[in-house]
């Protein structure tokens, strides 16, 4: 994982935890503020009631006071009048005669319209209030209330109230800008109120101040609260106080969204500045270190690309470390350098030197079998001069190739071939075939392989044909998975009976020998008319040899 994507994973891992908790937290002040939207909703709405019922009762106390009093029944207008300039709120009163004539009033023609004809008045046996008359362009907004008098004779005083107080008051924007505050009747009509536009779906029966919703012509969602405020002859009036609900568009969801956008935004822009900053301060610096570092890996001891000077000082001394330490490898690859030319060069004085004297061995072998009487003796020598002969071959490719430690199967058996085929270049009737495939093999195990291909080849040239008699002797090393394969087969004579004799020779000794000595099994198929095969297998690590 690179410094970027495990800083943006970091960033995201910091910002979840605050994103959920500044969307819960908001959620939560949004749920509160409607809970105290709505709280508020039903006090205004008591309230409202409580003030607009005080103002109502108060005048309809004066009445049943007035019926009371003798100026009232008199028909005083003088009486009234004093009466009416006491309490601002009664517009007029009139004294209504049993037949439901005016008697007598406050106010004269020029004042407010006459009261309506009311055939009950006679028959009325209480305080009657005939409803709220809504203002128009010639009067005020009022509500009458008529209260039997003399219940034997008849007669009635009624009182026209100004509902302007209770306009005023449904007018007031203590709540809100948005906020309605209206009274209705029991059939939703609005009669008084802040604003004119009906609400659908109010439930007018529900209980006092309890919360519901309704929708406005405009298809708008509102939380209102309504209260009962007075009973007329047929009309039941209520006070409903109405705010809007929030829509996503409105100034709180957007307050909403600052206060979530607000703190995250803060913190990618402290992010980009630290973004920033450590790609100046550190990974810049971090890629020429890695091309330094790569350049030394490479061999590279005093290529420097850049120039770290301006680069923290952490990141410059471990510059100046890198190179002190590219120094230090450039020396001892020098010194590794030279002993490994030394050692080298030792090694191949050495086996030189094991060349030439094996050389020597085998001259003195040599002068030896001359002055010996007995051919099978001089025979024996020949044999001992041919094995050392062999590994002296090895020691000289091992000075010509420069390896110490392998060496190559397909050149050494090669020259182990050709070695045999000048030894028994007087037995003109055998041809000999050698194939061997190019593979490298260690010391320990090359020259017991050489030595195994000298008997058996050897044994092949001895003991397989007659003098005059034609044939041909092959040998081969293939790998197997592996396991190395040696064999020699020949077209002479078999043995007797197809099989090797128990009391085999010094050379069948000796190939047995080196086949345990490599881990390895040699196997002797004899066949009478077709000739032997000696194959020896052995497993080995090798590795091939590249092409020329």
């Amino acid at each position: 994982m690179t410094v970027r994507r495990g800083f943006v994973l970091l960033l995201l891992a910091i910002l979840l935890p605050l994103t959920v908790a500044a969307i819960g937290r908001n959620r939560l002040q949004l749920a509160a503020n409607q809970a105290l939207i709505e709280s508020r909703l039903s006090d205004r709405a008591m309230g409202a009631v409580r003030v607009q019922r005080s103002t109502l009762n108060a005048s309809t106390t004066i009445l049943g006071l007035l019926a009371q009093a003798p100026a009232a029944r008199a028909g005083c207008r003088a009486g009234l009048q004093a009466v009416v300039s006491g309490y601002p709120a009664i517009l007029d009163l009139v004294r209504i005669a049993p037949d439901g004539s005016v008697a007598c009033a406050t106010m004269d023609q020029a004042g407010p319209p006459p009261l309506p004809p009311l055939p009950m008045v006679g028959r009325a046996a209480g305080l009657v209030i005939t409803g709220l008359e809504p203002a128009s362009p010639a009067r005020l907004p009022t509500i009458t209330a008529i209260l039997p008098i003399d219940k034997g004779r008849g007669g009635a005083i009624a009182a026209r109230i100004d509902a302007g107080w209770m306009q005023r008051g449904l007018n007031r924007r203590d709540f809100g800008d948005d906020a309605i505050v209206q009274v209705v009747d029991d059939r939703g009509q609005v009669r008084a109120g802040s604003g004119r536009q009906p609400l659908r779906g109010l439930d007018l029966k529900a209980p006092a101040g309890s919360i519901a919703e309704a929708v406005s012509g405009d298809g708008r969602r509102w939380a209102y609260a309504a209260a009962p405020l007075f009973r007329a002859l047929d009309r039941q009036y209520y006070v409903v106080y109405a705010a809007p609900r929030l829509r996503w568009h409105d100034w709180v969801w957007w307050q909403v969204g600052l206060g979530v956008v607000q703190p995250l935004l803060a913190i990618l822009l402290a992010a980009l500045a630290m973004w920033f900053g450590t790609s100046k301060l550190l990974l810049r610096w971090c890629r020429d270190l890695q091309t330094l570092a790569r350049d030394i890996a490479r061999g590279h001891y005093h290529l420097r690309r850049t120039n770290f000077d301006a680069a923290p000082a952490e990141l410059r001394d471990l510059s100046d470390a890198l190179a002190q330490m590219a120094a230090a490898v450039e020396q001892r690859d020098n010194d590794l350098r030279l002993a490994a030319e030394r050692q080298q060069s030792l090694a191949r004085e050495l086996h030189h030197r094991v060349k030439n004297n094996f050389q020597i061995v085998m001259s003195l072998l040599s002068l030896q079998a001359e002055s010996l009487p007995d051919d099978n003796m001089a025979r024996a020598l020949a044999q001992t001069r041919l094995r050392i002969s062999v590994i002296a071959l090895v020691h000289r490719l091992l000075y010509e190739t420069g390896e110490t430690s392998v060496i190559a199967a397909d050149a050494l058996l090669g020259d182990v071939c050709r070695l045999l085929s000048q030894t028994f270049s007087h037995q003109t009737n055998i041809e000999t075939h050698c194939r061997f495939e190019r593979h490298h093999l260690g010391l320990d195990q090359a020259v017991p392989v050489a030595l195994w291909l000298v008997e058996a080849m050897s044994n092949a040239h001895h003991h397989a044909f007659t003098d005059d008699q034609k044939g041909r002797i092959d040998a081969t090393l293939d790998i197997v998975g592996d396991t190395v394969v040696v064999c020699v087969s020949d077209t002479g004579m078999a043995f007797d009976g197809g099989e090797a004799p128990v009391t085999a020779g010094t050379g069948l000794r000796i190939i047995n020998g080196i086949g345990k000595q490599l881990g390895g099994d040699v196997v002797v198929v004899s066949t009478p008319g077709t000739g032997t095969m000696l194959r020896l297998t052995f497993p080995v690590h090798v590795v091939p040899l590249a092409p020329d």
